[in-house]
């Protein structure tokens, strides 16, 4: 009957698994046998309708999967058919196995068949998982793995019909194409949470470096106005002066930092830049902020120059003066007594 999804999968056809008895003078092998036959256990295992136009022999032989010469089977997505035929006649097929041949056949291959249908369920199960992320991909993959280990996906028995049954069932659910899609989902989901995962990084990497670059313009502007004032102080510079080089020399330092950390000010992270290396500011950006250095460290030079020579204080020159004169004035009597000596 209908399979409505207790194993997580929903199946809404029916499936179906049919074994029928022939006499003991049918041969599967032989080729009268193979045209009449076949086509209609290929019938019966796609589960075709009575007026359903019949496949053709040729067809029907590659569908098929002849056991023995007593016993042939057919699988498809939907269903399972076994044709079996007594081995003996009379009494030593009734003191044979014959008459519990079907119930051996819907025994052993039936569960073949089964294992077979659930590993379909749970791998689509599994790509309903991967499909939907409600776990890590990670996990899901781990628990695939431990899934795998488990189950039997190569052979099944001892017997190598029932493992060539099973290979058959599988084959014609199309579980390895479902497991290929499983694979190809798992890396893809794995591709693209690597790919977030860099995404964050660089997106914290470029907060830090917008944060430490604002600090450093501040530093270095900050320190650049203090340098021009120790240098005003030191030297007796006005202080008009004093200040309009602070203000210059401050302003070319800003500058200077907000153009050699460009990238870092701004803050932002092409889409085509994440997973590679930081793209380096190109020679025409490096070449001008050398030379906004260069200018600050001229504008520097210059105004220490014009300074010492045209802006000195006059009050402390005059100071300076008056100093120098008592200076000179205490010296000569101390230089007259030292000639009377």
């Amino acid at each position: 009957g209908p399979i409505l999804g207790s194993l997580q999968f929903p199946q809404s056809q029916f499936l179906t698994f049919c074994s029928i008895g022939f006499p003991q003078i049918v041969d599967f092998s032989i080729a009268e046998a193979k045209d009449a036959l076949l086509p209609r256990l290929v019938s019966f295992a796609r589960i075709e309708e009575v007026h359903h136009a019949p496949i053709d022999s040729g067809s029907a032989q590659r569908l098929a999967e002849i056991l023995t010469t007593k016993h042939v089977a057919s699988f498809s997505n939907l269903s399972a058919c076994h044709f079996a035929a007594d081995q003996w006649e009379g009494q030593t097929s009734a003191d044979r196995f014959d008459g519990e041949r079907l119930l051996r056949i819907q025994g052993v291959y039936f569960t073949s068949f089964l294992i077979a249908l659930s590993v379909r369920f749970s791998i689509h199960r599994f790509l309903e998982m991967a499909a939907k992320s409600t776990k890590d991909a990670s996990t899901v993959w781990r628990e695939f793995t431990t899934y795998e280990r488990t189950i039997p996906l190569m052979e099944l028995s001892r017997r190598e019909p029932v493992n060539i049954t099973y290979r058959k069932a599988k084959q014609s659910m199309h579980m390895e194409d479902a497991k290929s899609a499983l694979y190809r989902l798992f890396r893809d989901t794995q591709t693209a949470e690597e790919i977030s995962r860099h995404r964050k990084v660089a997106e914290q990497t470029s907060a830090t470096e917008h944060r430490l670059g604002l600090i450093e313009v501040f530093i270095v502007t900050v320190y650049s106005v203090e340098l021009v004032h120790l240098f005003g102080q030191s030297l007796e510079f006005e202080h008009p002066y004093v200040f309009g080089g602070m203000a210059v020399v401050g302003l070319l330092a800003l500058l200077t930092v907000l153009v050699h950390h460009k990238e870092a000010i701004s803050g932002e992270i092409p889409s085509s830049s994440v997973g590679k290396e930081p793209p380096l500011l190109d020679t025409q950006e490096s070449n001008r902020s050398y030379w906004l250095l260069g200018l600050a460290i001229v504008t520097l030079i210059a105004w220490l120059v014009i300074g010492a020579t045209n802006f000195r204080h006059p009050k402390l020159e005059q100071l300076n003066t008056i100093c120098k004169c008592s200076a000179a004035n205490n010296l000569k009597p101390v230089e007259s007594q030292k000639i009377s000596q």
